[in-house]
């Protein structure tokens, strides 16, 4: 006894399959995120980072935050980085702090 294969029904012969239609959609939204540096930095101007200072208010990126550090006031201007994709401190000589904000010591100083 032979068995036949089954020929695909005409309905479904042209239909793509799920995870092309996924494909598809996915490589769409990548397009559409492609931006340059300058419209990213942008992006987040003035935007909540998701933390309070010791105070209770709300960080921005954008805001000029004081703190101590190793027994001197230091004030830093909190700045969102695309090419690690994080809210980070900029110390006034331009180094950009890549570790975590410990927000709970920082006091917001000035909005912009």
């Amino acid at each position: 006894m032979q068995i036949r294969k089954q020929k695909p029904r005409r309905s479904e012969k042209n239909r793509p399959t799920l995870s092309a239609i996924f494909i598809a959609n996915l490589d769409l939204s990548i397009t559409k995120l492609k931006m340059n540096k300058n419209e990213s930095r942008s992006l987040f101007k003035g935007q909540f980072i998701g933390m309070h200072d010791k105070n209770g208010h709300p960080i921005q990126e954008g805001d000029t935050v004081s703190f101590y550090y190793k027994g001197n006031m230091v004030t830093c201007l909190v700045v969102y980085v695309p090419e690690w994709a994080m809210f980070c401190l900029q110390w006034p000589d331009g180094y950009k702090n890549k570790f975590p904000l410990n927000h709970e010591k920082y006091e917001v100083v000035k909005d912009t």
